[in-house]
């Protein structure tokens, strides 16, 4: 296992690493893309293993971050979002495998389930009008979507806890024992995921949360960074661009935040790093930087998943 390393989109095997002595997070190696592999659309980490799922019904998975294996999950469709929490691996997919314009999900409708990321069971879920994150806690899967939160306590039976026509969440996280939803202008608190209270009125739509270092982090579409102890009461964050950043990441220190302004367009593509959460900085010695549509963290290892398939490492001093 090699330690110390960032790795991005790194789906396929390669057998040497150049070695460099930069800051962490500066310099980058840039790998070409690989037009013979799945799109992957999001991961996660647990039970010592990286699972990333996508289209086709792909899923790769990888114990180090560095050498993939690429298989089918049994399901025909789009696999849109995955989490890890009470021992297994959830994530949710649509049949038709079809999306919007900015390739986000229309309607999900199969929740995919598996303790090793290898072998899946699939169980149909209630209508969701599109369900985009889930996060686990407190003994509890949430997912949050268009107009909709739903529930379960395996991942596997789901029950609807909330319902609104005019609220879109996008994401979810779960920390000080509070789930936090974020979305189009909303932010919405539970303490256990039934009950939910809308806790602030943001300026723009949210398009990410992670609970991280004592706090949650979350990133808007004009980007704008909210940080908050505890989902109600926010602080904006200078993050010195008003691109959308899409996601949000941390592991061992260190928070990644990332985002594009048009999709599948390199131009305008934008990757933040900080340390705090407060004082935030771009990759300075980047030729070009990546359109991630999802980052994960284990093993001392971030994964990130790139609309074009790029690859891109970076040493951590």
């Amino acid at each position: 296992m090699i330690l110390g390393l960032f790795v991005l989109v790194w789906i396929g095997d390669t057998s040497a690493q150049e070695s460099l002595s930069m800051r962490p997070l500066d310099s980058w190696i840039q790998r070409l893309p690989d037009p013979d592999l799945p799109l992957f659309r999001d991961g996660a980490y647990g039970n010592q293993r990286f699972v990333v799922v996508g289209h086709s019904g792909s899923v790769g998975t990888s114990e180090d971050g560095l050498k993939w294996t690429t298989r089918e999950a049994g399901f025909v469709g789009r696999i849109w979002t995955i989490t890890f929490g009470n021992g297994r691996f959830v994530a949710f997919g649509n049949d038709s495998g079809t999306g919007n314009a900015f390739g986000f999900p229309q309607f999900p409708t199969t929740a995919l389930v598996s303790i090793d990321g290898l072998s899946w069971q699939t169980v149909p879920i209630p209508d969701t009008g599109g369900s985009f994150a889930i996060a686990y806690g407190g003994g509890l899967f949430v997912a949050v979507g268009n107009k909709r939160i739903l529930t379960s306590p395996s991942g596997i039976d789901w029950t609807q806890r909330y319902q609104n026509p005019s609220v879109h969440l996008s994401s979810v996280a779960f920390g000080n024992e509070t789930f936090v939803a974020v979305g189009d202008l909303y932010i919405g608190t539970s303490r256990d995921g039934v009950q939910w209270n809308r806790s602030h009125l943001p300026e723009h739509p949210l398009n990410d949360i992670i609970f991280a270092d004592e706090e949650f982090v979350a990133v808007e579409e004009n980007g704008a960074i909210l940080t908050s102890n505890n989902g109600v009461d926010w602080t904006e964050q200078s993050s010195s661009t008003s691109l959308p950043l899409r996601g949000v990441a941390f592991g061992k220190g260190q928070f990644v935040a990332f985002g594009s302004s048009e999709p599948d367009t390199p131009i305008g593509n934008i990757v933040l790093t900080s340390t705090d959460a407060r004082d935030w900085r771009p990759m300075s010695s980047s030729p070009e930087n990546p359109s991630f549509l999802d980052v994960a963290f284990g093993e001392e290892i971030f994964v990130g998943l790139d609309r074009n398939h790029t690859i891109a490492t970076s040493p951590i001093a």
